[in-house]
């Protein structure tokens, strides 16, 4: 069993992530309070808190952001928090080089503030010894792969790729513009949960893949991501959206 903080990823219904966001602490901590708020408000609960540090325009300061990961975690004591830094070559903010990009997640997995890293594993050539020092701190980590511009004709093989970093868990997103898009990514991600044994967080971004995003039940996907506020990736539905949904596929 994969666990993230207290969760069990392979346990019970698929589980209701968010990402947050700001460009400094206080506005992190704005985002994270609104998902409290949503959440009271519409009776439902996000097992799931992405920190997407590339929105932070500090980042190369190593005490502020370790300062907004602690306060992060004060509100939240015991809510399991992804950390994840996204280079622009896969769909963020910014772009960071290969010494920066291991010195800010060895950074946030030192800190005691976060449950998991998120790994872009097919960017970098030490990708592989970053997942083994994580793991080797008690970090759990999701080795990533995200291509906002297209859906790959090699989706199973980067699958695979993903896998034998030795990660705990393997994450797939890519762009989907027409329905045959959406066919070939649900077949690749579904028959890579039937035939390896860790879970797999994937989604197809755009408005034509927003249905992977709710039917998990054809994905095998673990985790779907909701928007609260702002949106982290083109297609992503508001959070209230993607419930029913997560219950459809407890069922």
């Amino acid at each position: 069993m994969t666990k993230i903080g207290t969760m069990v990823l392979e346990e019970g219904r698929p589980k209701l992530a968010v990402s947050i966001f700001g460009r400094d602490e206080a506005s992190m901590k704005a985002h994270l309070m609104e998902v409290k708020k949503r959440e009271t408000e519409g009776s439902f609960f996000v097992d799931l808190i992405e920190i997407r540090m590339d929105y932070f325009e500090n980042y190369g300061d190593s005490l502020a952001v370790e300062h907004a990961l602690q306060g992060l975690r004060e509100l939240e004591p015991k809510r399991p928090y992804l950390f994840t830094w996204r280079n622009a070559t896969e769909g963020g903010q910014r772009t960071l080089s290969s010494e920066a990009y291991e010195k800010l997640i060895l950074l946030a997995a030192s800190s005691g503030f976060v449950d998991a890293v998120d790994v872009e594993a097919l960017a970098f050539a030490k990708a592989p010894q970053w997942i083994r020092q994580l793991q080797s701190l008690g970090i759990p980590v999701v080795a990533s792969f995200h291509d906002p511009e297209g859906t790959p004709e090699d989706m199973e093989s980067l699958l695979e790729r993903l896998y034998e970093t030795g990660a705990e868990v393997v994450k797939l997103a890519v762009m989907a513009e027409t329905e045959e898009d959406v066919k070939r990514f649900t077949k690749a991600s579904y028959r890579f949960t039937r035939n390896f044994p860790v879970p797999l967080i994937s989604m197809a971004m755009g408005e034509a893949g927003e249905i992977t995003r709710k039917n998990l039940k054809e994905t095998g996907s673990v985790v779907t991501f909701g928007a609260v506020g702002k949106t982290s990736a083109k297609g992503q539905p508001a959070v209230e959206e993607l419930v029913p949904w997560i219950k459809f596929a407890e069922e």
